[in-house]
């Protein structure tokens, strides 16, 4: 509700990941083609304010940054195998 501090792009180019301005820098993993979210967590309590996909990981590692606190983010599906393929299977995100 409060706005977005940072947006990136997934290597393949097919998700978009947002940091959210609330109390938690809620972290948004969007299908941005259907306009749907896949998956958010809570992120940080301190303000984040960089967020890059791993380019050589595949976009299966998400890394945040801010001022006092940092945070990386691997998104899994559920069998394993990562956050790639069709985007069929949801999404897990753990720290």
């Amino acid at each position: 509700e409060r706005g977005v501090s940072h947006l990136a792009f997934s290597p393949d180019g097919t998700r978009l990941a947002s940091l959210g301005l609330d109390n938690h820098h809620t972290l948004i993993l969007w299908d941005w083609r259907r306009r749907a979210p896949l998956v958010s967590a809570k992120a940080h309590n301190e303000p984040l304010f960089q967020l890059r996909f791993n380019p050589a990981g595949g976009g299966d590692v998400l890394c945040a940054a801010g001022v006092k606190a940092y945070k990386i983010f691997y998104l899994e599906s559920p069998g394993g195998g990562g956050a790639g393929g069709d985007g069929a299977a949801p999404l897990t995100v753990s720290k």
